[in-house]
């Protein structure tokens, strides 16, 4: 089970990467009913573009699937 864990942790850091991580991370919170808000200068916030691209690769890995506590 750890291994298992392990390795859908680095699928989901994988994709994460590829994006602004706080802005990902918001975006995130945003999906699972929890509206941060957008990035703060100078942060950027992502673009819808990005917005569909990053829920769509997390649904590829299984994010939403997972219960995580959120």
């Amino acid at each position: 089970e750890a291994q298992d864990l392990q390795g859908f942790a680095v699928r989901v850091i994988s994709v994460l990467l590829k994006y602004p991580v706080i802005a990902a991370g918001k975006e995130i919170l945003r999906i699972s009913g929890y509206d941060c808000g957008d990035c703060r200068r100078p942060l950027d916030s992502l673009s819808d573009a990005q917005k569909i691209s990053l829920r769509q690769e997390l649904t590829e890995v299984g994010f939403f699937e997972r219960k995580l506590g959120l």
